[in-house]
């Protein structure tokens, strides 16, 4: 019966540590692309056209929620 408890147990802290390590990549991502959209919102006309971005896609993805993809 105890091995039984324990098994149970030990499946149970295992789905929890599985869960917050999907929680913290989850937040890396989203920081991410939080400090991406920073970035991208201080570049000028001319360094948007040498990566190919127009002022309006500029401007459209910084308006996204940093959860936003």
């Amino acid at each position: 019966m105890q091995t039984i408890l324990l098994a149970s147990r030990a499946r149970r802290d295992h789905r929890l540590v599985e869960a917050l390590l999907a929680f913290g990549s989850q937040m890396r991502r989203c920081h991410h692309r939080y400090r991406q959209r920073m970035i991208l919102a201080e570049l000028d006309h001319r360094m948007l056209a040498d990566i190919g971005v127009t002022p309006v896609d500029r401007d459209s993805e910084c308006n996204k929620r940093f959860w936003q993809p």
